[in-house]
């Protein structure tokens, strides 16, 4: 993987794309290795995850670095020993994930709409019909409060808490209202895009475009 530089301290919404032919997470072994892998991780390489979806064959990440190499490394670092697992495994050589262009998601209103998003998408993936029934993401965590030993809550999330009387069900609540359908459509198609990602005031803009 091209190594990135990111502005450390920052938070940005990353996604990784599947490369392999056909399901990149075969099993339940798959989901566990990787995210115990990615969580074990996290300190060593300075990254704080504030959400994540581990997806048949996409990871959506937010997360922010702690210093400018930090994300790329963790992901290189990551990416190379489920390939390793993955490869041993199924008698395969690819290399299963590589990342899209990165976005920065500098503003609080945009990082907890991103939020939102990455702990929705199980909903188009998996035919799920609640949030709270997918395993491999950040959902059950961050809507009841549960301890967890990787994640790190983001200040927009900690600042939406600290203003309703029932947090937790008031987040819930938040998730549970679908985007704007046009809205969500877009936010999908840029997400994955292969080209480079919206300058940065464009992409702060357009996630507050369904509000006004």
């Amino acid at each position: 993987m091209r190594t990135r530089v990111y502005r450390a301290g920052l938070t940005y919404f990353v996604v990784l794309t599947g490369q392999s032919c056909g399901t990149s997470f075969f099993d339940r072994a798959c989901y566990r290795f990787y995210l115990k892998r990615f969580s074990n991780s996290l300190c060593n390489f300075h990254v704080r995850l504030h959400a994540y979806s581990l997806l048949e064959n996409e990871i959506l990440l937010l997360a922010t670095p702690l210093t400018p190499s930090a994300m790329s490394r963790l992901i290189s670092s990551v990416n190379r020993a489920y390939s390793e697992y993955y490869n041993d495994r199924f008698g395969r050589t690819v290399s299963v994930f590589r990342a899209l262009p990165t976005h920065l998601v500098a503003k609080n209103k945009l990082a907890l709409e991103v939020q939102k998003y990455i702990e929705r998408a199980a909903l188009h993936n998996t035919g799920i019909e609640h949030p709270g029934a997918y395993e491999w993401s950040s959902y059950c965590a961050n809507s009841f409060g549960c301890k967890s030993s990787f994640l790190t809550p983001h200040g927009a999330y900690q600042k939406f808490l600290r203003a309703h009387s029932h947090p937790y069900q008031s987040y819930r609540e938040f998730v549970a209202r679908p985007f704007d359908a046009v809205y969500e459509d877009f936010l999908r198609a840029r997400f994955r895009s292969e080209s480079a990602g919206l300058p940065e005031h464009q992409f702060q803009d357009s996630l507050l475009v369904r509000d006004g």
